[in-house]
């Protein structure tokens, strides 16, 4: 092959590599740690002028709360009482703060702002004292304060802590910010040695590849199309990850495989619930020679031993029986999602000296395969059961809400309709005490059975609910719908039920029919008016139709003799 080249050239693009990987590794945990240490400055910084914001502002509330003070007793005017309780709840909350903040910030020798706290609240408590006095104790005391000159000497402590705090702060930012500066001058020197060095190993790889021999320029053809073809799988997975449904899958991936393996005829096999017989889900560039529709796992080497099986000669080597006598070479890889295989991929090439690139080629894409059919498969078989109900499998309520929400706004926008057929079967409940709950259960599985059968593709069967059933006719008018439930009505009582435990008479049904938009400007209103046609059938004797005109008639009639009674 190409990549084979002498073991000099080899080795020296190997250390070549080894380098970069370490010196991008290096480089890369040092810038790292550069920008942590960057951002914890910025934070202290942060915390700093928070601290140093904070300090001011508890000054400030300290003497704004004295003055009040002096105020008060100087005036008796109670506003000024309020003002120092207001200052004092103020001053209480920034000293926790403060704290809090200090916290954050790092142990320095003199812990001045626990010396500033603890001032605080002595000054604080001075303050709270003397407003507990009494007036005349209270000016007496204001200004013994003010000839002691106390409150001065203490407000002169608390201002100089607080400048030392706010010194010591400011000589802290400037440190982190040369240390910032510093950090930034290291990682463009870093972003520098970085480029320089990759240049330099750019250059000693050039000069290798330059020193190769004449097969460099396959080396980079091959390269390119190694690089196109890994670029393809890429696309492929991620594209067959996203489909929905298991039919889409298969497209996709007839589409696919004739990209990637324009030179083979494929086909994909997957694997029955029942694990006796794989399926051909789709195919590509079959040619004269068909492939096996269906096939048992026991017909593969590859899926019995569970690894890839390839062969180059049909008459000399070990073939599998699902080949029939095809001359061409062929390679068989299961298809295996978390120890349990899922399918089987079949390729079959006419130059069998093609066979190890094609070998290589689904080797690298097997394993995308698989996991993105088990998860297809996996979401189908969840959405199935979310959808479906467990006795009958029919939809169930959620789909059909669903569906019905989705017919609604197709029929606005096209103007059109959609008819809703209501049925019940009629005495079930004295049938289930007559006969037994299963029979009852064969009575509605065989119902349902019934229903599925007499209706187009498009429209949709739901259990609605015990023994209630509903059918969305979609695009249907009014009286398409009265003729096919009409068909059902009579159909129903020559059905057949199949019971092992007993003999089962034959059954009824009451139907109602109603239409959008005739009878509903929601779907919900729809499903109502046809629930009340069904009724109005149960009413009148059961084993009936009725629709939502006549509903109509109904209720106008009832509604004339209560007039008339009046």
């Amino acid at each position: 092959m190409v990549l084979r080249n002498t073991d000099t050239l080899q080795r020296s693009l190997l250390a070549i590599f080894g380098i970069t990987i370490l010196s991008i590794l290096v480089l890369t945990l040092l810038a790292y740690l550069q920008a942590r240490t960057e951002e914890q400055n910025r934070e202290l910084a942060s915390l700093g002028n928070q601290q140093i914001v904070l300090v001011q502002s508890v000054v400030r509330s300290v003497v704004q709360a004295e003055a009040s003070q002096r105020a008060y007793f100087l005036s008796g005017d109670p506003i000024y009482q309020e003002e120092v309780q207001a200052t004092v709840t103020k001053l209480n909350d920034e000293m926790a703060r403060l704290e809090r903040l200090d916290s954050f910030l790092p142990v320095t020798p003199f812990n001045h702002t626990a010396r500033l706290l603890e001032l605080v609240s002595m000054r604080v408590a001075q303050l709270e004292s003397k407003l507990a006095m009494s007036f005349e104790e209270g000016l007496q005391a204001v200004r013994q304060s003010i000839q002691s000159q106390e409150g001065k000497q203490m407000m002169d402590a608390l201002r100089d802590i607080a400048q030392l705090i706010n010194e010591e702060e400011r000589r802290f930012i400037a440190q982190r910010a040369s240390m910032a500066e510093q950090n930034s001058r290291q990682r463009i020197h870093l972003l520098l040695g970085a480029a320089v060095l990759n240049l330099l190993l750019l250059s000693v790889a050039y000069r290798v590849v330059r020193k190769a021999t004449g097969r460099s320029a396959q080396l980079l053809d091959e390269v390119h199309n190694k690089t196109h073809e890994i670029a393809s799988i890429n696309e492929f997975s991620s594209n067959l990850q996203s489909c929905s449904t298991v039919s889409e899958a298969h497209e996709l991936f007839r589409h696919y495989m004739q990209r990637l393996f324009p030179e083979c005829s494929g086909a994909l096999y997957i694997m029955r619930s029942s694990r006796n017989l794989l399926h051909m889900a789709t195919s590509w560039n079959i040619g004269e020679s068909p492939f096996e529709d269906m096939m048992e796992p026991r017909d593969c080497w590859a899926l019995r031993r569970g690894k890839p099986h390839e062969i180059t000669d049909l008459a000399n080597e070990l073939s599998c029986r699902h080949l029939n006598q095809d001359s061409r070479a062929s390679l068989c890889m299961p298809l295996v999602s978390q120890s349990e295989t899922i399918g089987m991929l079949h390729l079959r090439i006419e130059d069998s000296e093609l066979l190890p690139v094609v070998r290589e080629r689904s080797d690298a894409m097997v394993h995308h395969i698989s996991a993105a059919l088990s998860g297809i498969f996996l979401r189908e078989a969840l959405r199935e059961h979310s959808i479906r109900d467990p006795m009958t499998q029919l939809f169930n309520r959620r789909y059909l809400e669903e569906s019905i929400a989705r017919e609604l706004i197709r029929a606005r926008r096209s103007g059109g309709s959609f008819s809703v057929v209501m049925t019940d079967i009629d005495h079930f409940k004295s049938f289930n005490d007559n006969y037994g709950h299963q029979a009852g259960d064969a009575v509605i599985k065989a119902f349902a059975s019934h229903l599925q059968s007499h209706v187009r593709g498009e429209d949709v069967v739901c259990r609605y609910g015990g023994e209630e059933f509903l059918i969305l006719l979609t695009g249907a008018t009014h009286e398409q719908a009265l003729e096919r439930a009409e068909l059902l009505c009579r159909s129903t009582q020559k059905l057949e039920i199949d019971s092992a435990v007993t003999s089962i008479p034959s059954i009824t049904a009451s139907w109602g029919v109603a239409t959008f938009p005739e009878h509903g400007e929601s779907w919900e209103g729809v499903i109502s008016t046809a629930d009340a046609a069904l009724y109005l059938s149960k009413r009148h004797g059961r084993n009936r139709v009725s629709s939502a005109i006549e509903l109509t008639k109904v209720t106008e009639k009832n509604n004339s003799e209560v007039d008339s009674n009046q």
